[in-house]
């Protein structure tokens, strides 16, 4: 295209985040082409990923932010309440604390709380896991039975019925091993599949993120953002609090034609035990930039841009021209439909 930036939008530093406002939807896809001299460092590995979203807060694992999305909301609140009735006191059996807390600073400051309110995080704590993992079961339950062979991990074997010894396996297991808890297929397969889960979708191609930040809920303020994190944080930053999980490509071929990854934060349960809520990622980010010190200057900022809503349609049409559009990006007959609805709607905007 040969329309682009005539007045280059003003960026707003923030301590490690740069926030880039485009008023336009040609400005916005000026600045996200992958051939941008921002994006390009390395030809043959991505160096870049992004995430699109509806909203311009900071990105938030599904699982985590029900209090905006009613639907995974009110499906949490159905399970949680499933698993209070078969198991009211979710730790009357564990002698220890449900938190594995590690620098010391972090236990000092939960263990100063009042011992009333340590029990009471560490029960809301139980309860949050074991609906993440009861969610889980019943995904690969449908899946089973719907004909789809999916690997269910250890962790899921046995009982369905949660009792003291299930609860006792399931939190063992979140302590000390959640690298092999949660970097599982099944747990990319579900969140790919729009089941709730602490696994984030990026992408390594920023147009593609653009497109999926038209598809989300409407925002409230009215914008949505497009997300980029330099991977050298997670490469350069020392005891970086995100990691990155590539499942096999077999297994999800549609992430492959999104150039898809996931993110996630292993020591979440850290920030709630101090905090009483789940991270954001820009909160589990903004302690490890504080202890980089040194590394801060060589380390590029996460960027942030953000488009007004009233520009979604426009983006949306813009990208069926740079052939960034939903059929292509699920690789699913279904698609095609929606994509002429969407297409119809705006050439219905500009008649």
């Amino acid at each position: 295209m040969d329309e682009c930036i005539t007045n280059p939008p003003t960026s707003i530093e923030l301590p490690f985040v740069r926030v880039l406002p485009c008023t336009s939807a040609e400005d916005l896809l000026c600045e996200l082409r992958p051939s941008h001299v921002r994006w390009r460092s390395d030809p043959f590995n991505a160096t870049w990923l992004f995430r699109g979203q509806g909203v311009t807060d900071a990105p938030k694992a599904t699982l985590w932010r029900a209090e905006s999305c009613s639907i995974v909301g009110q499906m949490m609140a159905a399970v949680r309440a499933e698993i209070e009735r078969r198991c009211p006191d979710p730790l009357a059996s564990l002698g220890s604390c449900a938190f594995e807390i590690g620098p010391s600073k972090s236990r000092r400051t939960f263990e100063q709380l009042p011992a009333d309110a340590r029990r009471a995080r560490e029960r809301s704590f139980a309860f949050d896991v074991l609906t993440e993992i009861s969610l889980l079961r019943r995904f690969w339950e449908v899946a089973e039975r719907a004909g789809h062979a999916v690997a269910r991990p250890d962790w899921l074997q046995g009982s369905a019925i949660m009792n003291d010894e299930r609860l006792q396996v399931i939190l063992d297991a979140q302590q000390g091993h959640r690298e092999e808890m949660f970097e599982q297929p099944l747990v990319a397969i579900a969140r790919h599949h729009e089941l709730p889960a602490r696994l984030i979708d990026w992408t390594t191609n920023p147009l593609f993120a653009a497109y999926f930040a038209c598809q989300g809920p409407v925002s409230s303020d009215g914008g949505i953002s497009i997300w980029a994190i330099p991977r050298e944080w997670m490469v350069r930053l020392g005891n970086c609090p995100l990691r990155e999980y590539r499942p096999p490509r077999h297994l999800l071929p549609r992430l492959a034609n999104q150039e898809g990854r996931f993110l996630w934060q292993p020591n979440a349960h850290e920030f709630y035990a101090i905090q009483g809520r789940w991270p954001s990622m820009i909160d589990s980010l903004e302690e490890a930039w504080r202890r980089a010190g040194t590394l801060q200057p060589s380390l590029r900022p996460l960027m942030k841009l953000t488009l007004p809503m009233h520009e979604r349609h426009r983006l949306l049409e813009l990208l069926w021209h740079e052939r960034v559009f939903g059929a292509k990006l699920m690789d699913d007959l279904d698609q095609i439909a929606p994509t002429i609805y969407e297409l119809m709607s705006v050439d219905r905007l500009h008649s």
